[in-house]
Parts: structure tokens; C-alpha cells; sequence
């Protein structure tokens, strides 16, 4: 028995002992990219400070809001939304696709009196899903995001390590393959790992010569010409719903991070053709701020635009998409506060 004894902790500790060392090598786990695709926050961490950003309440609570928001997982923290308010000076009400289903939730973003300005937000990836065949709502009240107001943290944590086995025994191997083979792309279901020009991309994370993004990004390049013109057909149904009822509308495209950051890429994939939605939208007279031409301006000069770890912006790129949304929203409403 004694021997069994000695024999287990002597396996047990060779096993936990690296585990436990890469795991605080690999530093906490934080952004979704390096989640799902099994990535180190020691290499894809952000190591830049943010801004702080100061995230408006936002709930049942909120009766009689000014601009209505409809948006994905760049509207879940409520940060570009908060921005909104700050800038427009309205009060925000947030809502996602989750739990509200479109055109269900513009006819009640309409009958809301209060309401002048009516913004509906999507990734770029997702829009033809969204909306090329919108399916029919059953009558159902809204239901916002309840946010609880605070401010966002400048940096990302160090501490405590992420430790789970099912992240780190494929971590530790993919952050070997990448280290054996450092220029070639790497591939697994979810997340590519790019090699990149890094003076062009600008990330703040150790291995700035890599960018990760969600491979959903690349639905695009399959979408039929005839996806597309349903998809915008129908968000410019919606649009003169709402400019019937007196309201501003404004759809808000959030730009792939792989499109954004697509000539910095090297590789023969910045050089396929993808459809330019924004700019679709904007050529049938959708009231859309052209994101993608703002955010690729913004690259050259700005670290972190999009945080390395994660398809999300960074705190910078939500007070950019914040602002910029505001400016516009006002412009084309028409009206000062």
C-alpha cells in the first residue's frame, strides 16, 4: 500500500508540477480568440493601457429612452452605447438579438413615443444570416439588457492562472507548433492564427507578428450576390418603417477583425475578394456610417484598435465606434440636444 501510495503522488506531481508552471507562464485566461482556439495570453494578451470607459445603466428600469439599440456581442458590455450617451447627450436603452426578434423589436422600438433615434448593430460575419431571410415574431415585449453601471478595467489581469486541464494540454501544444513552425498560418475549427506585418498591425501582445480571428469571418467570401441584395432589401424595409414614424434609423456595421486589418496580412488571403457591405448599404441609401473605412483609417495610428486576444474592439476602438455612431445619429436626425 505504501509503495501504490508513493508511486501516485510521484505521477501526480510530475503531471500537475509543468501543468501548474505553464499555466502561470500562460498567464489567466481572458479573450475569447485565445479561449476557443487555445492560445496563450502570454503571447495574444494585450500589454497596452486603455481608456477607461464609464458604462451607463441600461435595463427595465430605463422607461422612456431616447435611441433604442438592437446589437450583438459588441453591444454586450454596453460600452459603445455608453459612449453614444455621451456623445449625443441621449439616454440609451440596450437590447440583443438573443432575446428580441427583429422586426417584433423595431415595431416596438417605433411605438416607443420617446424614442428619436433607432440604431440596430451587427458583425459584419453575421449580416446575411440576420438578415437575408428574417423569420416571422411572435407578439412578445422586448426584453432589454440589464447592465449595471461601473467602468472598465485599463488593464487586463495577471492573476490567478487559468487552470483546466481542456485548455491546457492543447495550448501547450499548439503554443509548440506555433514556436517549430512561427511562419506558417495555423488553422483549428474556430480561430485562424495569421502571420501578419506587425508594423502595419500595430498589436500590443508579445507575439505581434500573429493576429487571431474567428473564422466565421470568412463566411463572407461565400455569400451569393443574391444573399446579399435580400439582406439589404430588408434592412431598407425596416429603415422606412421607422422614417415613417418621424425616427432616425441607423444600422451600424461592426467590421470583421480580419477585414479590418486584411493588407496588413501575409498571405495570399488579403488578396481575395470579399464583399464590401458597408458599402452596399450605403449605396441603396441605408443610413450606415461606413466602420470599415473609419477603423482602417485608424489602424496605422492606433495600437489595440481590436484587442489581439479577442474579435472584439479594444476600449479605444468602442469609444471610436461610440462616437462615431453619435456624430452621425445626430447629423442625420437633425436635431441638437
Amino acid at each position: 500500500m505504501r509503495n501504490y501510495l508513493v508511486h501516485f503522488f510521484v505521477v501526480v506531481t510530475c503531471l500537475l508540477l509543468p501543468a501548474t508552471f505553464f499555466a502561470w507562464w500562460a498567464e489567466p485566461l481572458v479573450g475569447d480568440l485565445t479561449r476557443t482556439g487555445h492560445w496563450t495570453e502570454r503571447d495574444f494578451g494585450s500589454n497596452t493601457i486603455q481608456p477607461a470607459i464609464h458604462v451607463q445603466a441600461s435595463g427595465r428600469s430605463l422607461v422612456n429612452p431616447e435611441i433604442s439599440v438592437l446589437s450583438d456581442s459588441f453591444g454586450a458590455p454596453n460600452l459603445w452605447q455608453s459612449v453614444l450617451t455621451e456623445t449625443t447627450g441621449y439616454s440609451v436603452k440596450s437590447f440583443n438579438y438573443d432575446k428580441n426578434c427583429i422586426t417584433n423589436w423595431v415595431a416596438a422600438a417605433i411605438g416607443q413615443t420617446s424614442n428619436k433615434i433607432i440604431v440596430i448593430e451587427t458583425v459584419e460575419r453575421s449580416f446575411v444570416a440576420r438578415f437575408a431571410d428574417m423569420p416571422l415574431c411572435k407578439n412578445a415585449e422586448p426584453v432589454p439588457m440589464e447592465i449595471t453601471g461601473g467602468t472598465t478595467e485599463r488593464r487586463r489581469t495577471r492573476w490567478p492562472p487559468t487552470l483546466s486541464w481542456s485548455y491546457l494540454a492543447p495550448t501547450a501544444m499548439n503554443t509548440a507548433a506555433m514556436n517549430f513552425a512561427p511562419k506558417n498560418q495555423m488553422n483549428n475549427a474556430s480561430v485562424a492564427n495569421v502571420v501578419i506585418d506587425a508594423d502595419c498591425a500595430r498589436f500590443s501582445n508579445r507575439r505581434n507578428d500573429r493576429m487571431l480571428y474567428f473564422r466565421d469571418d470568412e463566411l463572407k467570401e461565400k455569400w451569393s450576390k443574391d444573399e446579399i441584395q435580400r439582406a439589404i432589401r430588408n434592412v431598407l424595409r425596416l429603415q422606412q418603417d421607422v422614417e415613417r414614424s418621424g425616427k432616425t434609423f441607423v444600422f451600424v456595421i461592426a467590421p470583421d477583425k480580419s477585414s479590418v486589418y486584411r493588407r496588413c496580412l501575409l498571405s495570399t488571403a488579403k488578396d481575395q475578394t470579399i464583399p464590401n457591405i458597408n458599402g452596399a448599404l450605403i449605396a441603396a441609401g441605408i443610413n450606415a456610417p461606413d466602420m470599415l473605412e473609419i477603423f482602417r483609417k485608424k489602424v496605422p495610428a492606433t495600437i489595440d484598435l481590436y484587442r489581439p486576444n479577442d474579435t472584439h474592439w479594444s476600449e479605444v476602438g468602442y469609444i471610436l465606434a461610440g462616437e462615431t455612431v453619435g456624430r452621425y445619429a445626430i447629423n442625420k436626425s437633425g436635431r441638437t440636444r
